[in-house]
């Protein structure tokens, strides 16, 4: 028999940004212990219900009962568990004692029992060594035992960022600590048209439900798992499906849109949040004082959909508009009350943006320098104005490696952080960087500069737009490097998921920026030249700057990893970012190709046999100058040596032109030479000076293939 499975959680207002993922996840959990309980017959069929005071779902095509199950059970080894005789003895009496108790609830008082089940027991041989086993069949379980088993386990499991704690008088008059996402006010949990008699979370399910708070009726009497949303519908004006409600608000954007001749400005995370916040969604069109259009766009977004959740309009144009929507959660006859409400909230927020812009307009952004000078940075880091002074040092230290005009650096770095003690800012903290430019653009400075200003902070999160220009992008690294050596200099590094101080972000976006252009610089010197400004002892400075290498090649690591390149391969490759992070995608890329070829397995291998040689004998690096020609016997060593001169030069060109798939290549026809040399020569021979030789050999054909890649590291299976 087909059932549905009805689950409704009624609580306060749910926090909106993460009630999509948590009502996600609530569906997924149920899913998975069905399924794991065997109760789908047949491909489940499902809706999620999630609004602002409740969080649910309907599954389908669920089964009555999951199968029976026949089970091979091991009990004990058998020279413990029966005697010559066959007679039962104490290890294998106790053994089917829990069995019983555990699997099937008995309680055998009379040892009779026992002894009828020998008849069932049979030995097998496992390892070497014989066992008894034997055959039970397990009852499948019922629909309702797996859901009250796993339902109180389902919401533990639940992406709650933060749980509320709180107190209930539960059924039984007894004052119970709850903690939920938010205080429950009813559970309804049904199997079609059966209400399950359960109490979770300290209350117990019942067939009531709310409708909306102004438009539906106060009580709801679900009378089936099916009727469930058609009854909200139509009963408690509420819309309990958040895909449903989605499309509606989203539509009813398109129809004003369509009517002003307007293009809706909003993102799905707007989208999604608006939906949250709504039951019985209406959209309506606003506006506000087109005296507030001199304000930055930014500005005027940023109030509207961050603060007010409104959605900004723009003209055909690209200009901002002055009308917005609102999605209201109420429908009355007249709508005049909800839109005048609206307008009159944005107008107080825009009369004081308005206002701090005009009064932050009247100082020259240069003449702010003096206020970052009583804003603190970091107790042991200084003030706001000496990590201008850091961040400036280093523009103007890779000023010439990156080709700036150090002009320009000097004019950016001095007043890249004068509008974070703006009024503006102050009051937008978003706007950092962007009212920089603003300010800065309003005295007649130049485009490049002020770009540079808004860009500083980006990648701001995963998937943001890089900074534009060259010089651009120079600030933003130096903002990034500054940040991430200051803290590792003073010992503050990420714990577990801890980054208060958002140093992982700060990477990602330092990988990102030197990725998107070619810099006529590498990675080591930028981590050594930012600690630099830091630390002046050496062996400190040596310290953090292993600290700080590791760092930023773990969140290398996890970033390609999150691609989906091989965990191997980005650490062979691992070196070579420190020299040309640039050219590091296009280099992992060309060995995932030879990594994946059966042919090339014996290339690994090889290298990881060279390298162990070489650790046990404790050399490093030794090149063709340690080489004793004629120390060369053999016919394989003086071939080895003389293809490896050749291979040298053409490796060494192939790098040169970046030409990475020639490199690997020039790698394989080493393969040959060396198998030949392991299968005619002993390095380990008595003569000391032979041995030596063979083993610098070894290491200078092995510093010739691995000069960007440790070849030893790639496994042969991707999950190695």
């Amino acid at each position: 028999m087909s059932n549905s499975i009805l689950l409704e959680i009624l609580t306060e207002e749910l926090p909106p940004k993460s009630l999509r993922d948590i009502s996600t996840s609530l569906l997924n959990l149920s899913l998975s212990f069905l399924q794991k309980d065997e109760l789908f017959f047949d491909k489940p069929s499902f809706k999620i219900f999630a609004t602002p005071r409740r969080i649910g779902f309907l599954i389908r095509n669920v089964s009555t009962m999951a199968p029976d199950k026949e089970e091979k059970i091991r009990l004990v080894p058998k020279q413990i568990g029966l005697d010559n005789k066959g007679t039962m003895l104490p290890p294998l009496e106790n053994k089917l004692r829990g069995l019983l108790q555990n699997n099937f609830k008995i309680v055998p008082l009379k040892p009779d029992y026992l002894e009828t089940l020998l008849k069932d027991i049979y030995s097998e041989e496992l390892n070497g060594k014989e066992f008894l086993f034997i055959d039970v069949s397990n009852k499948g379980i019922s629909i309702e035992e797996s859901v009250k088993k796993n339902l109180a386990l389902c919401l533990k499991k639940l992406p709650i960022p933060k749980l509320m704690k709180y107190q209930k008088l539960n059924p039984q008059r007894i004052i119970q600590d709850v903690e939920f996402i938010r205080p429950v006010r009813g559970i309804t949990l049904m199997i079609n048209d059966k209400l399950l008699d359960i109490e979770i979370l300290g209350v117990k399910s019942s067939r009531i439900t709310s409708g909306h708070r102004f438009l539906g009726s106060k009580a709801v009497e679900i009378r089936s798992a099916l009727e469930y949303e058609s009854q909200l519908f139509e009963t408690g004006k509420v819309i309990a499906e958040f895909e449903k409600r989605r499309i509606k608000v989203n539509e009813s954007i398109d129809q004003i849109c369509k009517q002003q001749n307007c293009k809706a400005i909003i993102d799905d995370h707007l989208l999604d949040e608006i939906t949250a916040l709504c039951e019985w969604p209406k959209a309506l069109l606003c506006e506000f004082d087109k005296e507030f259009l001199s304000l930055p766009d930014e500005c005027l977004i940023l109030t509207m959909q961050r603060h007010q959740k409104y959605i900004p309009l723009a003209e055909d144009d690209k200009s901002l508009s002055n009308k917005f929507i609102v999605i209201a959660n109420n429908t009355p006859e007249d709508v005049t009350g909800i839109k005048n409400g609206n307008e009159k909230v944005l107008r107080a927020r825009l009369k004081d943006a308005h206002f701090f812009f005009q009064k932050d307009k009247k100082k020259y952004l240069i003449e702010r320098n003096h206020d970052l000078a009583s804003v603190t940075y970091h107790s042991l880091l200084g003030m706001l104005s000496d990590r201008v002074e850091r961040i400036k040092s280093l523009l103007l230290d890779w000023s010439t490696k990156i080709n700036l005009n150090k002009s320009d650096c000097i004019t950016l770095a001095d007043v890249s952080k004068n509008d974070l003690v703006t009024l503006m800012v102050n009051e937008f903290p978003e706007l950092q960087g962007t009212m920089g430019k603003y300010y800065y653009l309003s005295e007649g400075g130049k485009l490049h500069i002020a770009e540079a200003i808004e860009d500083q902070y980006k990648p701001r999160y995963s998937g943001d737009n890089l900074p534009k220009s060259k010089l651009g992008k120079s600030l933003a690294l130096a903002d990034k490097f500054e940040t991430i050596a200051g803290l590792i200099s003073i010992n503050l590094l990420p714990s577990g998921d801890k980054d208060p101080y958002a140093m992982r972000r700060s990477a990602l976006g330092i990988i990102n920026i030197l990725m998107s252009e070619r810099f006529n610089t590498n990675l080591s010197y930028l981590i050594e030249s930012s600690l630099s400004i830091f630390i002046s002892d050496r062996e400190k400075k040596e310290d953090a700057i292993k600290k700080m290498s590791r760092f930023i090649s773990d969140r290398i690591f996890f970033l390609f990893k999150d691609k989906g390149n091989r965990p191997d391969c980005i650490m062979a490759c691992m070196k070579f970012c420190h020299v040309d992070i640039y050219h590091f995608p296009h280099l992992l890329k060309e060995l995932e190709k030879v990594a994946i070829d059966d042919d090339s397995r014996d290339l690994f291998l090889i290298n990881k046999r060279i390298k162990n040689i070489l650790e046990k004998a404790g050399v490093n690096k030794e090149g063709f100058d340690a080489i004793d020609q004629n120390l060369l016997i053999d016919q394989a060593e003086k071939d080895l040596f003389l293809i490896s001169n050749n291979l040298r030069d053409q490796i060494s060109d192939q790098i040169s032109h970046n030409k990475f798939d020639k490199y690997l290549q020039s790698c394989e026809e080493f393969k040959k030479p060396i198998e030949i040399f392991f299968e005619n020569i002993m390095v380990n021979v008595d003569e000391k000076a032979i041995k030596n030789n063979r083993i610098f050999l070894l290491s200078h054909v092995y510093t010739i293939m691995n000069q960007l890649i440790d070849l030893s590291l790639v496994s042969k299976g991707r999950n190695e």
